[in-house]
């Protein structure tokens, strides 16, 4: 089997046990902005190859070194990629110097959604993980959750751009790309240099509420192990996350998240308002304004 090297691609000659097959792009993220799905689509090309898990070897296991992270990335395959919504926060501009350090040339897909919705779907993902008890209008201004801070998407972004050139970014506007899929993943495609095809887009991660406070608790205990006792360990990491999926999974009523509260949403948009007009501008800056004006239809106020 003929593995494709970055080094080559790169025109850097290196010695042949040396040889490692790295991705060709990353999806940055953001947490709960569709990732997950965008993952899933692309995997049907032929011509892509992404590892199943999260890997956030720039954000948590650098320390790993660079073999460590090519091993996600022994297959056959014209392209690879991974996805790790931890690379846009909390230390968006430590992450890029990595990744520019390692992968100068690779290409960066950010997914950016209204920051609101996006902090009430991670607070719901935390209920059912067992972490979180408070209810939002309170936990969404704790600094030890965050909800908040990671929707200042302009800051986040501008780290990168401090190391790439935007033809190598692509932005999705996840509430655009839940209304046009088909069309917003062939633009990926060609992004990434394939010949764009058909695939299916199923919804995936549908949300939902906890039942059972034991299974609850059960999926808190193991969050806790996974985050604290095996930090520096991914395989016990990935294996926690696995059996609290399954807990999840049992615990789930699909659909079924109440609306969020009127008061609390009304603080939240003048909250994030100058956030987003920051983005706004940054995105005509970058010569992106039809991406400028998604936002300013799709994150307004209902």
């Amino acid at each position: 089997m003929v593995l494709k090297s970055i080094h080559d691609r790169m025109g850097i000659q290196v010695e042949e046990d040396e040889k490692m097959s790295l991705p060709d792009f990353i999806i940055c993220g953001t947490q709960k902005g569709g990732t997950t799905a965008l993952m899933e689509y692309l995997k049907q090309h032929p011509q892509i190859c992404m590892p199943e898990r999260e890997i956030h070897f720039f954000s948590w296991y650098y320390n790993k070194g660079i073999k460590w992270y090519a091993k996600y990335f022994d297959h056959d395959a014209m392209l690879y990629g991974e996805k790790s919504p931890s690379y846009m926060y909390p230390e968006p501009g430590l992450v890029a110097k990595r990744i520019h350090k390692e992968l100068p040339s690779i290409k960066l897909i950010f997914m950016l959604r209204n920051p609101i919705k996006r902090a009430y779907s991670e607070y719901w993902m935390l209920v059912l993980n067992g972490e979180e008890k408070l209810p939002f209008s309170k936990a969404v201004w704790k600094k030890n959750r965050d909800y908040i801070g990671r929707g200042f998407y302009a800051k986040q972004i501008k780290e990168y751009l401090k190391y790439f050139d935007p033809e190598n970014i692509k932005i999705i506007i996840s509430e655009d790309f839940r209304e046009n899929r088909n069309q917003r993943i062939k633009e990926v495609f060609r992004f990434l240099g394939i010949h764009p095809i058909e695939v299916e887009t199923l919804d995936i991660h549908v949300g939902g509420m906890p039942k059972s406070k034991i299974l609850l608790n059960i999926a808190g205990l193991i969050t806790n192990v996974a985050e604290k006792a095996v930090i520096n360990s991914p395989t016990l990491r990935f294996l926690c996350w696995d059996v609290r999926g399954f807990f999840k999974r049992l615990n789930k009523i699909e659909g079924k998240k109440p609306p969020m509260d009127e008061e609390t949403k009304e603080k939240l948009y003048k909250y994030f308002k100058p956030h987003n007009e920051e983005l706004i501008d940054l995105l005509k800056d970058l010569e992106m304004p039809h991406l400028a004006e998604t936002i300013r239809k799709k994150w307004k106020k209902k």
